[in-house]
């Protein structure tokens, strides 16, 4: 018996119109759930900020950027690093 691939589910159905970004012309772009937070990582923030690695894991382990682990790599959300670069206040 073979199955067929999974693939990623189009939730657009379920979104409301400010989600998806769909108006009365169609939609404009098709969503997926997976899109929900953009995350980048050291590398990409660092090339962003035009700055070292190194100094992105400093922010970090000080505690100025904020982070999620997953397992043992560090990514960071765009929010986080447009609140860093707007200086906005650190949420705990």
């Amino acid at each position: 018996m073979c199955e067929a691939p999974v693939e990623p589910h189009d939730v657009t159905h379920d979104l409301p119109t400010a989600v998806t970004g769909a108006s009365e012309a169609g939609p404009r772009r098709r969503e997926f759930l997976s899109d929900a937070v953009a995350w980048l990582t050291v590398a990409e923030v660092a090339r962003q900020l035009r700055v070292s690695s190194a100094t992105v894991y400093r922010l970090v382990d000080r505690g100025q950027l904020r982070h999620a682990r997953v397992s043992n790599a560090i990514r960071i959300s765009r929010l986080d690093l447009a609140g860093y670069l707007g200086g906005a206040p650190e949420r705990r």
